[in-house]
């Protein structure tokens, strides 16, 4: 048998399309997690009953492809759910009023809690939903809150949820035969000119934008090539999303000659009219202006560096809580989607050197830890290092923050290292300043360089 990592974005997809075939079967239709879907059933006995009911969906959504599905019948959506997942058969209905009953004899692990919630629940020896409505609520407010509030309200048959009419959405898409071959990308490009102007215009006339974008290249009606674009930030701009492409045909260029082009916006967000802070504030007013990033400019550095470099490759550091200081943060690559926090103060040189006069180690700067650390020869003047060789280099340290020795691992390969922080400066005028690890091993008597902070 062979498992493989479902792909997130398909199955939205599908089930989204699947929603939209459902609407026969019941004008209310609405997707819940990936593999849930919600119908109202109300009316049934004008259409054949619920058994009717029951069977013309799955024949439905057999016929679409999934064999394996159950329908559940009851009062609210959660139970109605959970009687999908204990089913035996290919349905099951819950008589009208007994969801409560129906739910009480069911396993708590079935309830919307979290892991600890859980474990909570078995340590007190609730083994049903129905002993966990024989809590008192007070109880299960202080012990659990809102969410073991909503999950008894839950098992209670409280559910607010109802299905909703399905929203349709429009397609956005063209596609351009050109009557012969074309490889030069100067005409690849102008020929997306031309595709991108008309989506644009309809975007912007349903004050969308799109996220992303998939352009697909055929030779005599036969798809060779189809290209997904994520865009760092949803845009409906004529020139940032031909940019866009033009980088993705410079970084992956062509294997062939084509002869028509598709383009479909494949997703798209809501146009907004607040800014997305991809950089420095513009109302910072301690800011001087001169120094302001001008956001699009810096959005489209992103895209590129993302385009030529591949999704993942740009990181950005995250404090970790460890003992030792070289593991206390690590590099995780930036979901640029997203909307960055800014740092509470920019660590910058006068932030370090003000860490450096308070004698302790680096709080707020990540290390760029070495594959492995660096040895080191250095001169003390008394138990102070003055100046380090390392990497075949000679650096005068200009500041160091006294040693904090930590110990530890001694079930491993012990460790016993003094910890140091250091601001140095290698030979030569033009030389830039550094921030270094620099740590000693008592268990060897061996100095090293652990990394640079960033």
């Amino acid at each position: 048998m062979l498992y493989r990592d479902y792909e997130p974005a398909l199955c939205i997809e599908a089930q989204r399309k699947l929603v939209a075939d459902l609407v026969v079967s019941s004008p209310r239709v609405s997707g819940g997690d990936i593999g849930e879907i919600f119908l109202d059933a109300e009316g049934l006995a004008y259409t054949g009953g619920e058994g009717k009911f029951c069977r013309d969906l799955l024949r439905l959504v057999s016929a679409r492809g999934y064999t394996e599905s159950v329908v559940g019948v009851a009062d609210s959506a959660f139970a109605a759910a959970l009687a999908s997942q204990v089913a035996r058969h290919r349905w099951l209905m819950i008589p009208r009023g007994e969801d409560r009953r129906f739910m009480a004899g069911l396993p708590p692990g079935l309830l919307p809690l979290c892991d600890e919630s859980k474990e909570t629940l078995r340590l007190l020896g609730i083994k049903t939903i129905g002993a966990y409505l024989d809590l008192n609520l007070d109880q299960i407010r202080h012990k659990f809150g809102v969410e073991g509030e909503r999950a008894y309200n839950l098992a209670c048959g409280l559910d607010q949820f109802r299905p909703m009419l399905p929203l349709i959405e429009k397609s956005f898409q063209c596609i351009l035969d050109l009557g012969g071959p074309m490889e030069s990308l100067t005409d690849t490009i102008f020929v997306m000119k031309s595709l991108i102007e008309r989506l644009v215009a309809e975007l912007v006339v349903a004050g969308l934008c799109a996220e992303e974008m998939t352009v697909s290249f055929f030779s005599d009606d036969l798809l060779f090539e189809e290209r997904p674009i994520r865009l760092v930030k949803p845009s409906n701009h004529g020139k940032f999303l031909l940019e866009v492409l033009r980088l993705s045909l410079e970084a992956t260029p062509l294997a062939r000659e084509f002869t028509a082009v598709k383009l479909v916006i494949s997703r798209t967000t809501p146009e907004s009219f607040e800014q997305i802070d991809l950089a420095v504030p513009d109302h910072d007013l301690d800011f001087d202006q001169h120094q302001i990033i001008n956001r699009s400019a810096f959005a489209y550095l992103l895209q590129r560096m993302e385009t030529r470099l591949g999704e993942g490759a740009i990181v950005h550091p995250v404090p970790e809580d460890q003992y030792f200081p070289e593991m206390a943060g690590k590099w995780q690559p930036l979901n640029l989607r997203q909307s960055i926090n800014e740092p509470v103060e920019d660590p910058g040189s006068d932030y370090a050197l003000r860490i450096l006069d308070g004698k302790g180690l680096a709080s707020g700067l990540v290390l760029k830890r070495f594959p492995r650390p660096e040895p080191a020869l250095v001169e003390l003047y008394g138990s102070n290092p003055v100046s380090i060789t390392f990497d075949n280099r000679w650096y005068r340290v200009m500041k160091v923050t006294s040693a904090e020795r930590l110990s530890g691992l001694w079930w491993e390969e012990p460790v016993r290292k003094s910890y140091y922080m250091a601001m140095v400066k290698p030979a030569g005028p033009e030389s830039n300043v550094e921030m270094i690890m620099l740590t000693l091993n008592h268990l060897n008597r061996m100095w090293s360089v652990e990394g640079i902070y960033d």
